[in-house]
């Protein structure tokens, strides 16, 4: 990834934080140094150009004086002094963007595990908790109608409105561990397809879950499929939010004897091959 790219996935990152979730203290520091040295800037200077001076220079003899020339010449070279100083300044400022921004980058790239393990999974089970306890107050309006609560009691119509704000924060959640992976170029050597994102046991939930996913046991509806991930009904599949060393385990359980199985039995072919090439 570019590294203009990684300072996008980076930004979005520390934009989430806000609101969704937590991030290393040495993280947020760099960013801040970053954004301090992107928000300086510098002052262009005045000067006298020389054709201000030669209107000047004309304007005073035709008012019967006599210029200074030397004088002239020393404001008009101050004057260029102080443009190659912002000139200078300026390709200073840009190289110090690009440190600050890079530095950033770099300690982004280095806790990605960090991020994952000790921030944004905890904010996924604060999510889920909360759902959860949002489905309690709710428990007797099934299909969460509005029209039905709106006489409910104040603890139930709070929980109904809590909801989209949780599907919302759930969804930055899940974004962030996708910046993060993208900042420190993380990618799974196995599970390319992602099929334990969300799972580390998605095929306890759905035995085709590798062709079909969740479409037959999962509601498709934002809300209710929060209320579903969170609930006793999606506990088998153990919701979590891994890291890609994680993810990638998980498949390895998941299809690693067959994928031994497939080498050897090549292996074999192409020893046999081997003792009889002329077959």
């Amino acid at each position: 990834m570019t590294e203009r790219g990684q300072m996008a996935n980076l930004r979005a990152l520390i934009q989430g934080a806000q609101d969704a979730y937590t991030l290393p203290g040495e993280l947020l520091d760099a960013w801040a140094v970053s954004e301090r040295v992107r928000a300086l800037s510098v002052t262009v200077p005045a000067r006298l150009s020389d054709d201000d001076a030669a209107a000047g220079l004309v304007a005073a003899v035709a008012a019967g004086e006599q210029p200074d020339l030397v004088k002239l010449g020393e404001e008009l070279s101050r004057g260029e002094t102080k443009t190659e100083a912002y000139r200078h300044a300026q390709r200073v400022l840009t190289a110090a963007v690009g440190e600050a921004d890079r530095r950033a980058v770099s300690i982004a790239s280095d806790v990605v595990e960090t991020v994952i393990r000790d921030h944004l999974r905890p904010a996924l089970m604060d999510v889920h908790d909360k759902a959860r306890e949002a489905a309690a107050a709710l428990d007797g309006y099934g299909d969460l109608d509005p029209v039905r609560l709106v006489n409910a009691p104040a603890k139930a119509r709070a929980a109904f409105a809590e909801l989209p704000v949780l599907v919302a924060r759930r969804r930055l959640i899940f974004a962030a561990r996708r910046s993060a992976n993208r900042i420190g170029n993380r990618q799974p050597e196995h599970d390319a397809t992602e099929l334990f994102v969300e799972f580390a046991a998605p095929f306890a939930l759905a035995a085709d879950f590798n062709r079909n996913g969740l479409k037959s046991v999962a509601p498709q509806d934002p809300v209710a499929y929060l209320l579903w991930v969170s609930s006793d009904a999606a506990a088998a599949g153990r919701p979590w939010m891994p890291t890609i060393k994680e993810m990638d385990e998980a498949w390895w359980d998941q299809f690693g004897e067959g994928v031994e199985m497939r080498r050897r039995a090549a292996s074999d072919a192409r020893a046999i091959a081997a003792m009889f090439p002329d077959c």
